[in-house]
Parts: C-alpha cells; structure tokens; sequence
C-alpha cells in the first residue's frame, strides 16, 4: 500500500481516469475524487458492510497496534 501526505489543493491521478484531491473545508481536508460513474467509490462502513476488510488495512492495523505497543512499552520504562 501507498502512503501518501497531501496539502490542501494537492492531488494525485490513479491510471488515466481517476484524480483525488485534498480539498480544505473549514479546518478538516477532505478528498474530492472525479472517477468513472461505473466506478464503485465506498466509505469505509459501507464496503465492509458486505465485504471483509482489505487485507491491506489489516495489516496497517497491526503495524499501527505494534507502533503504539512499542511507545507505550517506551514511555513506561522512562
């Protein structure tokens, strides 16, 4: 998986088709994303609703728990 950082007004192009961009609304960015109609764009909730989680975010997950488990155990031992 790639991680990618983006400010405001920022975007990057997915094949010949698809463009995401960071749009500021307030003090939250939010993505703007201009895909094919046919193309399925779904929220989080709604995906995992009828599929399991992208085996890709399972392992964020468990990178992201083993990160906080590494600081905690750090923290503790100052």
């Amino acid at each position: 998986m790639l991680t990618l950082g983006l400010r405001s007004g920022e975007y990057i192009v997915i094949g010949d088709n698809i463009v995401i961009k960071a749009v500021q609304l307030d003090n939250q960015v939010q993505l703007a994303i201009d895909a094919p109609r046919d193309m399925a764009i779904l929220r989080e909730a709604v995906y995992e609703q009828t599929h399991p989680t992208p085996e890709c975010i399972v392992r964020l997950q468990e990178r992201d728990r083993k990160k906080r488990s590494k600081a905690k155990a750090a923290a503790q031992a100052e």
